[in-house]
């Protein structure tokens, strides 16, 4: 009777181990700082990321590599499947591949391929206005959820020419990136 009770116990550990490493390879909990996705997001709020840029089309929140002040995102290594010591940025996605730049990027044109557009909830927020594009690999996860809320992640809130607020064929919300 303790054999088959320790056999089972041995085939469980590797499976719970299996399954906490492919958990953390593809998901991942982000504490925000600052204010730049105010009012949906603030200091201290917590999410879940599914990790890599699937599904990073327009409306999504994403977490990406910050740009550096002096260069942007050119020059920066893509993003590591790493936490710790990164240095992220929380935002939302404005404009994917081939869709024409937000209003508040004074650019022309589209968004590359290989890169979107992303944008800070708050007008002030440090992003694609001052970096340009960012390219897909400096994209760390999209945001899945926020945790220890019952709230979502909110659509953008703010309003304007850059609003994502009836992006959709039904004017219903964001629009999914094209595959």
């Amino acid at each position: 009777m303790l054999d088959v009770l320790l056999a089972g116990i041995g085939a469980a550990v590797p499976a719970v181990a299996a399954s906490a490493w492919w958990t953390a390879r593809h998901y991942a909990a982000v504490t925000v700082e600052g204010e730049s996705m105010s009012p949906a997001l603030h200091t201290g709020d917590r999410v879940l990321i599914r990790r890599g840029a699937r599904r990073a089309g327009r409306g999504a929140v994403v977490v990406v590599v910050r740009p550096r002040i002096e260069s942007g995102w050119r020059n920066d290594a893509p993003a590591s499947g790493g936490l710790a010591g990164g240095d992220w940025s929380i935002k939302r996605v404005a404009a994917a591949a081939g869709d024409p730049y937000p209003e508040s990027m004074r650019r022309a044109g589209t968004v590359p391929e290989g890169h979107i557009a992303v944008l800070g909830d708050n007008p002030v927020s440090v992003d694609s206005k001052q970096h340009g594009p960012c390219p897909e690999e400096r994209v760390l996860g999209v945001v899945i959820r926020r945790l220890g809320s019952r709230r979502p992640v909110p659509p953008a809130a703010r309003t304007g020419p850059d609003s994502l607020r009836g992006a959709g064929e039904h004017g219903d919300g964001p629009r999914p990136r094209p595959r």
